[in-house]
């Protein structure tokens, strides 16, 4: 694992925290997942389920189906769509051996990286879940 992987780093007396990416997954795998699949990935996505939402909106497609497979389609693309400007950041742009810092930011990438596509992951499972139940 290439670079320093220690969180923090003292200058003039002061402990300074940071995030370092490069420590928590492989970069040889990481920058081309995350900086180049990932985006792919994101447009597709995004126009796919864009399109989804647009037809099942239609005033004669509302139905209670439709409506769980419409939160379905916007709750895969918001799992998507959170950390992407994160991943576009550190992976596409290359600043993955920067240090992230200040502290705020490394509890955003934590935030907008783990939680919340968590969050809209375990969404999207329940919904389907509902889905099979209604049916």
């Amino acid at each position: 694992m290439a670079g320093n992987c220690t969180n923090s780093w003292e200058t003039n007396g002061t402990r300074i925290g940071y995030l370092n990416v490069t420590c928590e997954l492989p970069i040889r795998y990481a920058q081309p997942m995350y900086g180049y699949v990932v985006p792919f990935l994101l447009v597709v996505t995004i126009i796919a389920n864009t399109l989804i939402v647009v037809v099942l909106s239609k005033r004669h497609m509302r139905t209670p189906t439709n409506a769980v497979l419409m939160a379905m389609a916007l709750s895969d693309m918001f799992t998507l769509l959170v950390p992407a400007p994160w991943l576009f950041y550190m992976y596409t742009f290359g600043n993955h051996y920067k240090p992230l810092s200040p502290v705020g930011a490394c509890y955003a990438w934590n935030l907008m990286n783990e939680v919340i596509p968590a969050l809209f992951h375990t969404a999207s499972i329940w919904l389907t879940l509902a889905l099979a139940v209604q049916r």
